[in-house]
């Protein structure tokens, strides 16, 4: 899938010094000298009082360049490329990246596909803890920056977990003996918005669960559509959507393992066949986290990562030799594989900002920023960016990587009106008349509670003068309290969808907020967020069933089809032979799997999907039936 590599930047091997640099079509050359000692990075060398990113450079900007990792950044990766956007490729004439450390990097120019840039793809890693120098020359105009290599720590995934099988809370199909999905019931009130309902489902907070985990979609009456399980028993699936890559509506989700608080694993796209069209790893030596993923209009991926680093975490209290889970943001180009943009908390957000104190044992991990949506705010190209341990949504410039302002915090750059102000929240998304969605946790238990309830909320900006008001917001008549996690969507109706996180509940509420539709999992079961969307599916695998056969020539058909929505009846077929089937019964489809009732003697049997319009969609297999008296 990678692009053809047309250009390669030859290095030299110096160390990283002070001094003139001469620049030529093949690399750099440098003055020698001594090269900088590594050291445990602090923040407060690179925030400001307000908190904001210091911007020296060795050279000044070059107009509309955007260079990753950013300048006097101190979080990069060993495994970094250097990002080079804003220029065609060719425009590149030359490269030079040294390791105070490690020395010169031979390495690889590889073009982004939409020409607008390209990564230098180092042939050997970085050294933890050294200084990086790098220079560029494009379109003639020279622009050196430096950066440090983190000390990244090693994290111990969760383990596998325990099947939790109860006929009370788990679904049992004939025809699917292997899809074990938790039970789901859905109580409506009113009319709903168009389109199925997906979630990720798996244990609430530091339970099991019932059931699988994996990616489940529902129809109106909660009935089960299809469920994709997990491929291994340490693993997760979340974040569960609809989305368009090249046009075509894709079912997307996250799969991989839990660390405490968050994940590590992949970003998977499937087609309306439910075949896989590419899996998404993240770049420059991470592994991407659930808490958001969104496939662009721009054909690019935009998703948060969490990875610990050695760190000082004296300003915080805590030990000088500790270590901070660092919130990242990557975009990365899909058909390359090279990253577009990375942003990193650790190099904008200074410690006092955090609602949570640094630990004192310097083995525990301070999770300080705690990162759980982006979102791209079209009106000026920026992200939105939420953060659950610092109340706060931030506005960030995408060249440079600056916070452009605060909303909510300890240092909010907005006056909060009545109701505005949340807590441990998520899921900030942009909207075109102007407004921000928020899914506002209120607490994270009942000691932290700042509302009595969760609740989703709409919000006004006026960014001029600074002020922010609660436009409306959606409670549970329950009074849902959800400690983590949740999702707020606005339907195409104007209708809302919640997901309630760590609660094992979502429901759909209209713009007033009427609660139209009350969905439950078991109490020891939840889904990270919930989407409401259009989606119509074929799947490439055939329609499955399972046969029983009652008294004299009578049988029973179970009949299901993983994921398909068009399907509106069942047609049981039956013959002497596979190749000589005929029609014995049909019955419309009820739920995911239906049961029909026939009457046939004849020794082979399968089943038809058939449309509303009575079209066959899909044949089964052909099954041998049971024989009729057992003999």
């Amino acid at each position: 899938m990678m692009r053809t590599m047309t250009r390669r930047a030859l290095l030299h091997a110096a160390a990283v010094t002070s001094g003139a640099t001469l620049f030529a079509a093949c690399g750099v050359r440098r003055t020698a000298g001594t090269p900088v000692p590594a050291a445990v990075m602090s923040p407060t060398a690179r925030v400001t009082a307000a908190g904001e990113a210091s911007a020296v450079v060795e050279t000044p900007a070059i107009p509309g360049l955007a260079v990753f990792p950013l300048p006097n950044s101190a979080t990069a990766m060993p495994q970094t490329e250097i990002t080079i956007r804003g220029v065609t490729p060719d425009a590149i004439a030359a490269v030079s990246v040294t390791g105070s450390q490690s020395g010169g990097h031979l390495g690889t120019l590889v073009p982004h596909s939409d020409n607008a840039g390209a990564s230098f793809v180092p042939s050997s890693p970085f050294t933890p803890g050294e200084h990086v120098s790098v220079a560029i020359e494009v379109a003639g105009q020279p622009r050196s920056f430096q950066f440090t290599v983190a000390t990244p720590v090693a994290v111990q995934p969760a383990g596998p977990g325990q099947l939790v099988d109860d006929p009370q809370y788990v679904w049992h199909f004939r025809s699917r003996p292997d899809l074990l999905p938790p039970r789901v019931t859905v109580t409506r009130s009113g009319n709903t918005a168009p389109g199925l309902i997906f979630l990720g489902v798996k244990g609430g907070d530091g339970v099991q669960g019932y059931g699988q985990r994996g990616a489940m979609v529902l129809d109106e009456q909660g009935e089960l559509v299809g469920f994709f399980p997990v491929s291994g028993d340490d693993q997760f699936i979340e974040n569960v959507s609809i989305q368009t890559y090249q046009g075509k509506p894709v079912l997307a989700w996250w799969e991989g393992q839990h660390v405490v608080g968050y994940g590590r694993g992949r970003y998977v796209l499937r087609d309306t066949a439910y075949r896989p069209i590419v899996e998404i790893s993240a770049g420059n030596g991470y592994a991407g986290d659930f808490h958001e993923f969104q496939v662009t209009p721009q054909n690019t991926a935009l998703f948060v990562i969490y990875q610990p680093v050695q760190w000082d975490l004296s300003a915080a209290g805590g030990s000088a030799q500790g270590i901070a889970v660092d919130g990242v943001i990557q975009e990365l180009d899909i058909v390359t594989g090279r990253v577009l943009f990375e942003w990193h908390a650790l190099d904008h957000v200074s410690f006092d900002e955090s609602y949570v104190a640094a630990p004192q044992d310097p083995n525990n991990h301070y999770d300080f920023f705690h990162i759980n949506a982006v979102d791209i705010d079209l009106s000026d190209n920026t992200l939105l960016v939420s953060a659950r341990y610092t109340w706060s949504i931030y506005k960030i410039d995408r060249k440079t990587g600056a916070v452009i302002w605060r909303l909510g915090g300890k240092r909010s750059s907005f006056t909060l009106g009545q109701g505005v102000q949340t807590a441990y929240q998520h899921h900030i998304r942009w909207h075109r008349d102007g407004t921000l969605t928020i899914f506002d946790n209120g607490g994270a238990n009942n000691d932290t509670k700042v509302h009595d309830q969760s609740r989703g909320i709409v919000l006004k900006l006026d960014t001029g003068r600074k002020q922010v008001s609660l436009v409306r917001q959606y409670t549970h008549p329950d009074k849902v309290f959800s400690e983590s996690q949740g999702s707020m969507q606005v339907l195409d109706n104007g209708n809302v969808l919640i997901g309630w996180g760590s609660a094992p509940y979502f429901s759909e509420h209209r713009a007033d907020g009427t609660l139209v539709l009350d969905g439950r999992l078991p109490d020891q079961n939840a889904s990270y967020r919930a989407f409401r969307s259009i989606w119509n599916a074929q799947p490439a695998d055939p329609p499955v069933l399972a046969v029983e056969r009652g008294e004299g020539d009578a049988v029973t058909v179970y009949a299901s089809w993983n994921g398909a929505t068009t399907v509106a009846r069942w047609q049981v077929v039956a013959g002497p032979s596979p190749e000589e089937l005929s029609p014995v019964s049909e019955a419309p489809k009820q739920g995911f799997e239906t049961a029909i009732t026939a009457h046939t003697a004849q020794p082979w049997i399968a089943v038809r999907a058939l449309d509303a319009k009575g079209q066959v969609l899909a044949q089964s297999a052909v099954v041998a039936a049971p024989p009729v008296g057992g003999s």
